[in-house]
């Protein structure tokens, strides 16, 4: 696997094809918090952490900036950061079909949480 060192993305999958496309995660927005105090949420593309925050409320609104090369698909999943064992809010497979689409959403739901992850893929 080679990593391009400009962007940190994957630039071949695990099976040595060529990525077909770019993941932009442009900005995340809480609903509701997983807490009662603020959220510690975090993302990761196939099972890679690529952004984390904290003290994220409801209201609030992070840009996140991240940008992954992936091939056929990308796995996202958000997690709420806890003590003994985080949280999964929700995930969301990205199909390189998605491409050219324009910014899209992703909403991720638990019992207590709402996110919503405005993405692009290139």
């Amino acid at each position: 696997m080679s990593v391009d060192a400009e962007n940190s993305g994957v630039l071949e999958g695990r099976a040595g094809r060529e990525a077909l496309c770019t993941l932009v995660l442009h900005r995340l927005r809480c609903d509701a918090a997983d807490d009662f105090s603020s959220d510690e949420p975090y993302i990761t593309v196939n099972e890679e952490e690529v952004w984390r925050a904290v003290g994220v409320d409801p209201g609030d609104i992070r840009a996140v900036g991240v940008r992954r090369r992936f091939g056929d698909v990308a796995r996202l999943m958000l997690y709420q950061g806890e003590f003994a064992a985080d949280d999964l809010i929700g995930s969301r497979i990205v199909d390189s079909g998605e491409a050219g689409l324009g910014v899209r959403s992703a909403c991720f739901s638990s019992a207590t949480a709402q996110y919503v992850l405005e993405f692009e893929v290139e």
